[in-house]
């Protein structure tokens, strides 16, 4: 079985480098496919000055001028936030830490969280090609990592429910859930009792786990990663992905500093689908969390193939057609758009009318009654003179 593969690209102290992750699903337990070797990132400095790939496939913002995301929040359960990330900068709430000694919630020590909101929320800033699916949504971090990933995947129990009371509407999860945990399968019912979607990253293929749990699956969205290419990136366990997005060679941002990273690998395509449901669940406000759902599946750009695909479920997510598209099945009236300076109505004024002018239509409308009933005169004379002349019988008089 072929390793997964994440890469970061960083440049740190004015030095360019790159840093390759290697885990085997094979040997991890449920929350490695985010592991990363225990230490802090350093700061990112190399700026995106081009769209990255993945914007550019999924072209979000076709959509902005319809909704931006704008009063949605969306948990983050991961390393943290750094809420001081310029193009987080107002965007992340003060988060919640959910474990023992992970640290505070909008710090992030391993960078993985900080790159997932980046994705789904970071805001455009000058000279950055680089920016989030939905730039309006807000940030709630959950962390559930310090320095290393906790070795108890059942923290995400707590996790989901910390994010869910503290008004998340979103919540992604870029780990798989393969816990089949009474306390997991409560969790995202509690999500689902609540209305708040959860997105997570679809269940990689590892033999030695057991089969994941399909009463967590049936709540949930599960995400798979696709390349440029469309092919699909890791191996996701067939026939329980529902969606795929932009896998590799993925930029966001890094956990300090102005820069951006590169990363590869399924965790990094669950923001753009999170993302995604931000931006519908602002513009469809009437829609529940299930309902979102749907409507993420039936809009996706289809694989040419038998649907759900195995590897690819029912597509790659698209933005445009999932906020615009009509579903009848839905019978729900959008939210309406607002444009950004409506005009001003005057207020109706009670004044006396101008005489002058009164006088003058008076006398129009007179003048074409008198008018009117002279050719009415004029009309019946004719037809009686033509009706008292003789008839033309060749004879002459």
């Amino acid at each position: 079985m072929k390793p997964h593969r994440q890469v970061h690209r960083l440049a740190t102290a004015g030095v360019a480098g790159a840093v390759v992750w290697l885990t085997c699903p094979a040997a991890a337990p449920a929350a490695a496919a985010l592991r990363a070797p225990t230490g802090c990132l350093p700061p990112a400095t190399t700026v995106v000055a081009e769209p990255p790939w993945a914007q550019a496939r999924l072209a979000p913002a076709g959509v902005w001028h319809l909704t931006r995301g704008a009063g949605q929040t969306v948990a983050v359960v991961d390393s943290g936030v750094a809420a001081g990330v310029r193009q987080l900068s107002g965007a992340v709430l003060p988060g919640v830490p959910v474990g023992s000694g992970v640290g505070a919630a909008n710090q992030d020590c391993l960078g993985s969280g900080t790159f997932t909101a980046g994705i789904i929320a970071a805001r455009p800033a000058a000279d950055v090609a680089f920016v989030g699916v939905a730039p309006a949504a807000t940030i709630l971090p959950v962390r559930i990592a310090g320095t290393r990933w906790p070795d108890n995947p059942r923290v995400l129990d707590a996790a989901i429910r910390r994010a869910v009371d503290r008004g998340a509407r979103v919540v992604c999860v870029a780990v798989p859930l393969f816990d089949a945990s009474a306390q997991l399968r409560a969790a995202v019912a509690y999500a689902a009792a609540r209305d708040v979607l959860v997105v997570v990253l679809a269940p990689t293929d590892e033999p030695d786990r057991a089969v994941p749990d399909e009463q967590v699956l049936r709540h949930v969205l599960t995400v798979g990663a696709v390349d440029p290419s469309g092919a699909p990136v890791g191996a996701n366990r067939p026939g329980t992905v529902d969606l795929v997005a932009p896998g590799a060679d993925v930029t966001s941002l890094g956990p300090g500093g102005p820069g951006h990273l590169v990363r590869s690998g399924g965790e990094a395509a669950v923001p753009f689908v999170a993302g995604t449901a931000a931006l519908v669940r602002a513009y469809h406000p009437g829609l529940t969390a299930a309902q979102v759902k749907h409507r993420l599946l039936r809009t996706a750009d289809r694989p040419g193939t038998a649907l759900p695909d195995p590897r690819l479920g029912w597509g790659t997510v698209n933005p445009y057609t999932a906020v615009t598209m009509v579903l009848p099945e839905e019978n729900v009236t959008p939210a309406p758009t607002v444009p950004a300076a409506a005009p001003t109505v005057p207020p109706l004024r009670r004044e006396r009318p101008d005489r002058a002018a009164t006088t003058a239509a008076l006398v129009t409308v007179g003048t074409a009654t008198g008018l009117t009933v002279v050719l009415v005169t004029v009309a019946a004379a004719v037809r009686h003179g033509r009706a008292r002349r003789p008839q033309d019988t060749g004879q002459t008089v």
